[in-house]
């Protein structure tokens, strides 16, 4: 499976878990929970960002109930790297990985999870953001060399006259996904695209899939992606 393909399936996955908690489901957790899954889809943030996990029971098919537990009782294996500050916001406080354990009891039986969570480095020898590059015109994305301080265009992609946004550089400094609207519209459906600052490239990752695909974010590997919907 290639990393895009890999990518969308880590997206529709946040997706089902967002589905099964807002869907209104009337299943008592106590009649089918059969397991316990964390349903946030973060598992990896920079130094100083604060997160929230929440968990759901899940049914015989590992998909999440309609009600939420409570009295969930989480630990991190590291808080140095990784740190409860409420019931279900955490911290991340610098570089490395730690698992975030989670543990409910429902009718003297305990339901357990956990998710291994990376903190990884902001800076990997590039910038990107996004900017106007003259007055009226759209919002598009530019690239820095730290270490030789040039500014780089991206190449086109999307819609020419619409502006791009929520750059995520890659942990190798070397792609960028973004949003952008399709080639069709300026006011067309936002798509992810990956920029290839080396090659001066752009590949349209999800523009062929309907509705709006907003917010890359790099998981740590620098192989995939997740994103909003």
């Amino acid at each position: 499976m290639s990393k895009y393909s890999s990518s969308r399936w880590i997206a529709l996955t946040a997706v089902v878990a967002v589905c099964g908690i807002g869907c209104g489901d009337s299943w008592a957790p106590e009649q089918r929970a059969v397991g316990l899954m964390v349903a946030s889809g973060q598992n990896a943030a920079f130094p100083d960002d604060t997160f929230p996990l929440t968990t759901w029971f899940t049914d015989s098919d590992g998909l999440p109930l309609g009600t939420r537990p409570s009295d969930v009782r989480w630990t991190s294996s590291d808080i140095g790297v990784v740190e409860q500050i409420s019931d279900s916001m955490f911290v991340a406080r610098a570089l490395g990985s730690a698992t975030l354990a989670a543990e409910v009891t429902l009718e003297e039986k305990t339901f357990t999870t956990e998710l291994e969570f990376h903190v990884i480095p902001p800076l990997t020898g590039r910038m990107a953001w996004v900017r106007q590059a003259k007055f009226g015109g759209p919002v598009q994305l530019v690239s820095r060399d730290l270490s030789t301080h040039t500014v780089v265009s991206a190449p086109a992609f999307g819609h020419p006259n619409a502006a791009q946004g929520l750059p995520a550089l890659s942990p190798d400094g070397r792609y960028v996904a973004i949003q952008a609207a399709r080639p069709t519209s300026d006011i067309a459906p936002p798509a992810i695209y990956l920029v290839d600052l080396a090659l001066k490239s752009a590949t349209s990752l999800t523009d062929s899939m309907p509705g709006n695909q907003i917010s890359p974010r790099w998981l740590p590997d620098g192989q995939r992606l997740h994103y909003g919907e």
